[in-house]
């Protein structure tokens, strides 16, 4: 071609080659521009059903983490690779599983600084889907946002996505389990170890996914120290709050190891610091300043949390063993060395000298009925925790079939059992177990790991434990056979050796009939003699006050009034030796208050 040609036609190709840079730069940039709108609209579906948790640990500046390197190290670790594996945190409750995470959040290391951290629930995720097909698009939906933004979702209970839904949904697990199986997602759950060897059963699979990440609890010397750190760290940021003095948090953590045994340090030591500081929020000494909260008001407030009395959680503190005695004397008719035994234990726990790993106490209360052993322990609770609704009573008659024993403990698929579902709630109680001869022997051999071990593990792996709680059981046993006292009409006085042979007649009773295990787990026989004619006229008069107390009198302003010579003939008349006192009360409602009304 000649030159000119060639130059118009270099030119032309130029110009082209122009135009085709800048519509591939154009078509880049709507690219960039949609990425960036779909990654804007990921992030706000995963902000619909979590909760940014990067931006909620800068908003809180929580204090710094103290004796969890080496498991920061290892979560960060695993979450930081180019592969996108789950975590699951399995430890006790309260062990600190969710510190551990936020912990390493704070930390701002590097790969979090850009990576999203929602933390979700199954209920959050699935919130307002009606049927499988929805369950399943919403799920595609949440995981199709979570892998676009390479983002960790954080779930605070493990459990949540293996909880089958109604209506022939299936499990969350189901709708998640090729997401986590193929690696698509980062996910980090908590749970413990009961709940994640119960789900693994069942979802082996997506289970084995997860690095498993033990979280153990703290040791009392740790736990110590980040109370002080939590305080110091409150110090600084509250100014003119409460705080905890550094006196105060020694006793704290004692008295959380001692009592809380049903929970795991630093959670437990920890929740009452919170309440503590919560509770004195407002509270300013006569200078002004916020009140500084010490020894005295951990005990205060424990107490009332618990129910046990100041005097047993102070060493500085003794026990008055005469108003005690007083106290049981004011409730109870009679049973002299029922009372002094009874005394004796709280003496005992009171100097913290009870066997470690069992009950404070296991007591068996024999005799005949309506002679005051269900009062005994209706008085010790009101003594021990405050009151008598911390008594838990049990009638074993109800306990005979050989269903007996799995209701106790295991309940429906839901609840909890009869019996572990009560204490979990209370375990600061007196557990009466009634007429316990009457009981199934497959109760018995539940019984000998309580009396023994002072726990009880459901069919759900859950451990019940009565290490704060006192157990009596009662027993009738013999009291039908047992031997005649003074003239034979169980009314006179009965002398001394009258009563030792009572006592050992019961106490025949209990080993003919109880297998020697399960006696030998008991601390204490304690036989109840028969009332004698003074103690009855002591029943009929204790009986007659609370008549008095009963609304008809009160509201209408009347008086009732007994002479000694009427209230003799109703007790002797109302007195049945074989039904003790219970018979008397009886009789006083049909020959006083029926005819009254």
């Amino acid at each position: 071609l000649p030159a000119a040609s060639t130059e118009l036609v270099r030119v032309e190709l130029h110009v082209r080659r122009g135009d085709h840079d800048d519509a591939g730069a154009r078509s880049s940039s709507r690219r960039a521009q949609q990425g960036e709108r779909s990654r804007s609209e990921a992030r706000k579906l995963l902000g619909s059903i979590g909760t940014e948790m990067l931006e909620a640990i800068a908003r809180r500046k929580p204090p710094d983490v103290v004796g969890r390197d080496t498991e920061i190290r290892r979560v960060a670790a695993l979450l930081s690779g180019e592969e996108r594996s789950g975590v699951a945190l399995v430890g006790p409750r309260l062990a600190g599983k969710t510190a551990v995470f936020e912990g390493l959040l704070a930390q701002q290391v590097v790969p979090f600084r850009a990576r999203p951290v929602f933390a979700t629930s199954g209920a959050r995720m699935v919130a307002g889907q009606s049927g499988f097909g929805q369950l399943q698009e919403r799920i595609g939906e949440v995981m199709r946002a979570a892998e676009q933004l390479d983002a960790v979702l954080y779930f605070d209970n493990l459990g949540d996505l293996f909880a089958g839904k109604s209506g022939g949904m299936e499990d969350l697990a189901t709708a998640l389990r090729p997401w986590i199986v193929e690696g698509r997602v980062r996910i980090v759950g908590e749970s413990t170890p009961a709940e994640f060897e119960q789900h693994e059963k069942h979802h082996a699979t997506l289970l084995s996914c997860l690095h498993r990440v033990g979280i153990e609890p703290l040791d009392t010397a740790v736990t110590r120290e980040l109370l002080e750190r939590r305080n110091a760290h409150a110090r600084r940021r509250a100014g003119q709050r409460p705080l905890l003095s550094p006196a105060a948090i020694g006793p704290l953590v004692e008295l959380a190891e001692r009592y809380l045994v049903d929970q795991a340090f630093p959670g437990k030591a920890v929740r009452l610091y919170d309440e503590l500081c919560a509770v004195h929020e407002h509270d300013v000494d006569e200078t002004g300043k916020p009140h500084v909260i010490g020894v005295h008001d951990v005990h205060r407030a424990f107490s009332l949390r618990t129910g046990i009395p100041v005097f047993l959680l102070r060493e500085d503190e003794r026990m008055r063993r005469d108003v005690l005695e007083q106290e049981f004397r004011r409730r109870v008719i009679g049973q002299h060395e029922a009372i002094r035994r009874v005394i004796e234990t709280l003496c005992t726990i009171k100097a913290r000298l009870q066997p470690p790993g069992k009950p404070l106490a296991n007591f068996l209360f024999v005799g005949p009925t309506g002679i005051g052993k269900t009062e005994v322990a209706k008085t010790l609770a009101r003594i021990l925790f405050g009151s008598p609704d911390r008594l838990l009573r049990y009638d074993m008659s109800e306990y005979t079939d050989r269903y007996a024993a799995e209701r106790l403990i295991r309940g429906s698929q839901r609840d909890d059992g009869e019996l572990t579902r009560r204490v979990r709630q209370q375990p600061f109680c007196v557990l009466l177990l009634d007429e316990i001869e009457k009981a199934h022997p497959a109760v018995f051999d539940l019984l000998l790991q309580v009396l023994g071990e002072g726990r009880l593990t459901d069919a759900r792996g859950q451990t019940t434990h009565f290490h704060n709680a006192i157990v009596i059981m009662t027993s009738n046993l013999g009291a039908a056979h047992r031997p005649r006292q003074g003239d034979g009409a169980g009314f006179t006085r009965a002398s001394a050796d009258d009563a030792e042979r009572e006592r050992r007649h019961y106490l025949e009773q209990v080993d003919r009939h109880f297998r020697p295990e399960f006696v030998n787990r008991i601390d204490a026989v304690i036989p109840f003699s028969s009332l004698d004619r003074q103690e009855i006229a002591q029943v009929a008069r204790v009986s007659l006050e609370r008549i008095r107390e009963r609304a008809a009198f009160v509201e209408r302003g009347t008086v009732l009034e007994l002479g000694d010579r009427a209230l003799a003939l109703l007790s002797e008349g109302g007195y049945a030796p074989a039904y003790g006192a219970r018979a008397l009360r009886r009789h006083l409602e049909d020959q006083l208050v029926a005819p009254l009304a």
